[in-house]
């Protein structure tokens, strides 16, 4: 083989290097191997490490390919590899046919995991044993929406579709500084305490060193239809939010004026209406045992509830028949 005009001509007995209209053709495996200089740029069946680069067949996939050094060792040496068996190293991450890490090249004991086949991305000490679902430290999340991040103790994750936390000390605020942060409106919730009011603390429910406590300058609580408790009332029974002390459906009312009502029937309730008004079809009134008044009854004295009319004692009969004893 020559140069002619600025080109190659010429044949070769069993060539290691051949010129066609296909371009450059170098059979490494038939050519010698070789250890590579330093900083050169070497093509060939080229072994070994040193500074530089080369481009090298060697006949075995797994140290064939294009590598660079920045020294003599070709493990803590090696800046880039792209072999042919399909691994590579580039800036201090490894790559295999699905899996993309870092740190120690053996995947079982990476730091940092990418994985194209399940797919899923890890991050921890030993990143490729961590699941969403167990509590080995680090980071996970998945293609199937998983995630986790945890210390090995608490942790937050999603796991099939669940949000999970555990954690010894929880804190959520938003506004407020603390439990005991009453000027500030907002929300505090930790392990011990709940917290959410406004701002000077003109409306709030906490629950804070185990006591419970609700203020409000505007109160409305309902339930469903049959309750309703303002600031100004409290009513249960039917339409409960629109009841008053007259009310004439069954229900109980008190306001914050002296009025009420608790009404059964027609025929049976209490309230107040321009007055105090009382109506029973089975009434029955005692005052310990010296006042006994029912719908058929009237009696003062010792033992009222077994008086008559001809009681030999002190006190006063009245009934519905007309007899009477005094």
């Amino acid at each position: 083989m020559w140069s002619v005009a600025g080109g190659f001509g010429g044949t070769m007995q069993a060539p290691v290097v051949s010129l066609n209209n296909y371009g450059l053709r170098i059979e490494a495996g038939r050519g010698t191997a070789t250890a590579m200089i330093a900083n050169s740029i070497m093509l060939g069946n080229i072994t070994g490490a040193q500074t530089g680069v080369k481009i090298t067949m060697t006949g075995t996939n797994s140290t064939s390919g294009i590598f660079g050094y920045n020294g003599t060792n070709e493990t803590t040496n090696l800046a880039f590899a792209l072999r042919v068996d399909g691994t590579a190293q580039i800036a201090g991450f490894s790559f295999g046919p699905a899996d993309m890490w870092a740190g120690n090249a053996v995947i079982g004991s990476a730091t940092v995991v990418i994985n194209t086949s399940t797919p899923k991305i890890a991050l921890g000490a030993t990143a490729n044993a961590i699941t969403h679902s167990n509590t080995s430290a680090g980071f996970y999340v998945d293609g199937a929406g998983n995630f986790k991040i945890s210390d090995g103790t608490n942790y937050i994750r999603m796991t099939g579709g669940a949000l999970t936390t555990v954690t010894s000390n929880y804190t959520l605020s938003s506004g407020k500084t603390s439990a005991a942060d009453t000027a500030n409106a907002g929300l505090w919730i930790s392990g011990a305490d709940f917290y959410v009011g406004t701002a000077s603390d003109a409306s709030y429910i906490k629950y804070v060193s185990g006591a419970l406590s609700l203020a409000a300058s505007s109160f409305d609580l309902k339930g469903g239809t049959t309750l309703n408790i303002t600031q100004t009332k409290v009513a249960l029974g039917t339409a409960a939010s629109s009841r008053t002390a007259t009310t004439a459906t069954a229900g109980a009312f008190i306001g914050q004026d002296g009025t009420f009502g608790f009404y059964i029937d027609a025929d049976n309730y209490v309230r107040s209406n321009s007055g105090l008004q009382i109506a029973s079809s089975n009434f029955d009134l005692k005052g310990s045992t010296t006042l006994h008044m029912t719908t058929a009854k009237l009696a003062f004295g010792t033992s009222a509830q077994s008086r008559t009319a001809t009681t030999a004692s002190t006190g006063i009969y009245l009934d519905q028949a007309g007899d009477f004893g005094l």
